[in-house]
């Protein structure tokens, strides 16, 4: 009897320190003033989502226009898609020949120059660059307002799509070729569109040596840039761009004929004569015919 008396005592005594454990949980959630708040559903946080994902939107896009222009083409995605008018070419600033320290250029890869290649190249508000390839997607060309397309090729036909104009530039891609016949009429066409609004689209087959010898040729007619500098602000917007020998000689003519003084000159290398731009990815070169 004694046993079964204690072995009961214990059991209520069990009992009672659950009872009180219950009531002073029971009394702490009666007294605490937080809530769970319920999750809205869908439909309600849709709105708010969508507001706060534009606006985010709308302060990168601010933050974006605001980077400064730099050589490379690392730098050109903000610049890219920029509005126009916050593009200054007339400030002479905006054409460094090199980064700033900070600034470290990424490596090039294959999937880089190929996205390079088959783009298009914003190089004024009202001047596009690139390949031939380029300018006959006409989603791509229609979705920049082009409005007058410079076609300097033998080889491709002009598209004559409605509302462009096309002018001809039948020239080929060698170094004799009287590329610089063009410099003036070409830049007077784009000069000209763009006072009406419109935008010019120049293009060869590659959108390396011919097309951009003519956009450098109007940045330094229309925009007053040296040639080192109008090649420099070509080549940062569209990094594959490299006139041949024979156009940079034009170039450097056209340069003293509207300046009366050079910033490129052309110096001997062991593949022959290269503008200095070029002196000293040349330097180590060993001409092919030195192997045989």
């Amino acid at each position: 009897m004694v046993a079964i008396d204690a072995h009961y005592k214990k059991s209520e005594i069990r009992l009672e320190g659950l009872r009180c454990t219950r009531a002073r949980t029971e009394a702490l959630r009666s007294s605490s003033p937080l809530r769970p708040r319920p999750l809205p559903s869908r439909q309600e946080a849709a709105p708010e989502d969508h507001f706060l994902s534009a606006q985010r939107n709308r302060n990168l896009g601010e933050q974006f226009a605001a980077q400064p222009l730099l050589e490379g083409g690392e730098q050109l995605t903000a610049v890219m898609y920029a509005e126009p008018s916050t593009m200054n070419f007339r400030n002479h600033g905006f054409f460094r020949r090199s980064p700033p320290p900070s600034v470290t250029k990424p490596s090039p890869t294959a999937g880089n120059a190929l996205s390079v290649l088959g783009g298009i190249a914003q190089i004024s508000p009202c001047l596009y660059l690139c390949s031939g390839n380029a300018a006959s997607n006409r989603h791509m060309v229609y979705s920049r307002a082009v409005t007058c397309v410079v076609n300097a090729t033998m080889e491709i036909p002009n598209a004559n799509w409605p509302d462009i104009d096309y002018v001809k530039v039948p020239v080929p891609d060698l170094p004799h070729a009287p590329l610089s016949l063009y410099f003036d009429s070409v830049a007077d066409r784009i000069h000209q569109t763009g006072k009406k609004n419109g935008r010019t689209l120049v293009h060869c087959v590659a959108g390396v040596s011919r097309s951009a010898s003519l956009c450098i040729a109007y940045l330094m007619k229309y925009h007053r840039l040296s040639l080192l500098d109008a090649h420099e602000w070509v080549k940062s917007r569209r990094p594959v761009v490299r006139p041949n020998v024979g156009f940079w000689r034009q170039l450097i003519e056209y340069e003293r004929k509207l300046f009366g003084k050079n910033t490129v000159k052309m110096v001997p290398s062991p593949i022959g004569l290269v503008p200095d731009v070029y002196e000293k990815e040349t330097r180590g070169l060993v001409p092919v015919w030195n192997l045989r």
